[in-house]
C-alpha cells in the first residue's frame, strides 16, 4: 500500500497489508497505528518519526530522510539507506544487511554487517 502526496487523513492500515511505502507523505497518524503485520517499511522524502515502529517489520527503506535513526525495532534484518547522511548509534539487534553508498560518511560502524554498495 503507498501513500504519497501529502495524503493527511486519518487512516487504518488493513490488517492484510504487509507492505507500506510513504512517499513525500508525512503523516504521522498512520505511521504512529501501523500494526504488527507490517514486515517492509518504505520511507520516501518526509520527515516522519519512526522511533515507535512495530517490531514486526523486517525490511526498511529510507531515502532522502533528515532525522536520526536511533530507535529502529530490533526485528529489522534488512536496512536499505538512499541519500541518508547522519550516524546511526543503535543498530537493530536482528540486523543481517545494509545497503547504502559506499561513500556514507559512518561506513566503518557497519564492520559486523553484510554490506551492500549501490
Amino acid at each position: 500500500m503507498t501513500f504519497a502526496n501529502k495524503f493527511n487523513q486519518e487512516f487504518n492500515i488493513p490488517l492484510n497489508v504487509k507492505s507500506l511505502k510513504m512517499n513525500n507523505c508525512n503523516n504521522q497518524y498512520i505511521i504512529d497505528n501501523l500494526h504488527n503485520n507490517i514486515e517492509e517499511l518504505k520511507i520516501y522524502n518526509n520527515d516522519l518519526n519512526l522511533d515507535n515502529l512495530p517490531n514486526s517489520i523486517k525490511k526498511i527503506y529510507i531515502d532522502y530522510y533528515k532525522k536520526e535513526l536511533n530507535n529502529l525495532p530490533n526485528s529489522i534484518k534488512y536496512l536499505e539507506l538512499f541519500n541518508y547522511n547522519l550516524k546511526i548509534r543503535k543498530l537493530p539487534k536482528n540486523l543481517k544487511t545494509i545497503k547504502c553508498n559506499k561513500n556514507y560518511k559512518y561506513i566503518n560502524n557497519f564492520k559486523n554487517y553484510t554490506v551492500i554498495y549501490h
